[in-house]
């Protein structure tokens, strides 16, 4: 027996180990709203199939669907609204822990002690900022960063095609995985042979299409897509056309109040807020793309043998457009910086960044349990301040910016951190 598989099997055992006391730990209670649709949707597709999953507001993609299926399969949905919600998180749950098991993949690029790979591993799945997502508030953030932390594990093996497909797997569970479309794009033009590009190119192309096909064919054979196309639409874009659903971002700086009240179409100038938002991301996520795109331009243009980028920075890139999404658009709820802190986590575990690990949690937590409120805590103390709370993902946001230029400055192999 290789001493790689006993670490794999290690990990596997301790993963599962670790599902069993977070089950065990589980508690009732959550955010009803989210809960209480999930139960109807999961109901809905048990008592009248897959194809018509769409029949009520459901706006979830594609295959988050299919889990429901899944969940009905494996005899999990109940009548009884509180079984109901600790089957539903325990499912969700063994996402989370699975998760453990790719970042133990991903520490395998980076030469670490057994003993000190079991501690990064037991921070990683126990840190409780990115567990209360899914243990305390009942959501599936998850899913979709889970798949999308298996798309960068494949890009580091150099395997494109497994890059594409995790990544179409994770766009398929929840539509937030569009904001990695563009690192995605990058990172394949980064890898493939420069005289096969239109080549790989077009079969990627065709590849994701046929993808796409067949997650969405039921829906197709059944007649019930174009009900999935106005819902997943509607449900979507400008559903909730307010600055902020309660995530504590740049918005808050600026103004106070209920700004989930306030509608995003009122203008500044000849902008109004939403178009505003989008300005300020799409500057602000060209700026943190630019290293990469820098490199594609010497690549594909230029002709020149491009710079190198560590596997830090492609981590930080990650991190820096998810917070970028949470703190400048409008309509953003506090749940929507879950992949930027899940990202964060990877990076700073990997690199002992324990201050900014901190405050990346910290961030994100107190955004959460001042909704929710699980704790019964002050929430009147200036922790749980929406602009206080704002000027931390503004400090995490300044802080990755520096850490990306650092980490560029610094010439490494993209799979090596």
């Amino acid at each position: 027996m290789s001493n790689n598989f006993k670490k794999q099997l290690l990990i596997t055992v301790f993963s599962g180990c670790t599902f069993i006391i977070l089950c065990w730990l589980t508690p009732i209670s959550g955010y009803i709203g989210d809960l209480e649709y999930f139960s109807l949707w999961s109901k809905l597709i048990q008592s009248e199939g897959l194809s018509n999953a769409y029949k009520t507001d459901n706006n979830y993609m594609p295959l988050f669907q299919y889990l429901l299926l899944l969940f009905n399969k494996l005899k999990l949905n109940t009548s009884d609204f509180n079984e109901f919600t600790l089957h539903f998180k325990r499912f969700i749950l063994f996402f989370y822990c699975l998760s453990a098991i790719i970042f133990f993949a991903i520490l395998s690029f980076k030469k670490v002690k057994l003993i000190n790979q079991l501690l990064l591993i037991f921070v990683f799945v126990l840190f409780f900022p990115l567990l209360y997502n899914t243990l305390i508030w009942g959501q599936v953030d998850v899913l979709y960063v889970t798949f999308l932390l298996m798309a960068l594990y494949y890009y580091l093996k150099d395997k494109l095609f497994f890059m594409l497909l995790f990544f179409m797997i994770a766009l398929n569970l929840k539509l937030q995985s569009i904001v990695f479309l563009p690192l995605i794009i990058l990172l394949f033009l980064h890898k493939i042979n420069i005289e096969k590009s239109k080549h790989s190119i077009i079969k990627a192309i065709l590849f994701c299409a046929a993808l796409q096909f067949s997650f969405i064919l039921p829906f197709i054979t059944e007649g019930t897509l174009k009900r999935m196309c106005i819902n997943l639409y509607f449900g979507n874009i400008d559903g909730t056309a307010y600055i902020s659903m309660n995530a504590f971002n740049f918005w808050h700086l600026i103004f106070s109040g209920e700004l989930w009240n306030k509608s995003d179409q009122l203008s500044i100038g000849f902008l109004n807020y939403k178009q505003t938002g989008l300005l300020l991301f799409f500057t602000s996520s060209f700026m943190a793309l630019y290293p990469l795109i820098k490199i594609v331009y010497q690549k594909f243009i230029l002709k020149t043998i491009p710079a190198l980028l560590s596997a830090n920075a492609i981590l930080i890139m990650a991190s820096l457009i998810y917070f970028l999404f949470f703190f400048f658009n409008t309509q953003m709820h506090e749940r929507y910086s879950h992949a930027g802190v899940f990202f964060l986590v990877v990076y700073a575990l990997l690199n002992s960044k324990w201050v900014l690990l901190i405050l990346g949690g910290g961030a994100y937590f107190l955004n959460l349990e001042a909704v929710l409120r699980f704790f019964n805590l002050n929430y009147l103390a200036f922790c749980f301040t929406p602009k206080f709370i704002a000027s931390l993902f503004l400090l995490i946001i300044m802080t990755l910016f520096v850490k990306l230029y650092t980490e560029v400055s610094v010439k490494k192999s993209c799979n090596s951190f």
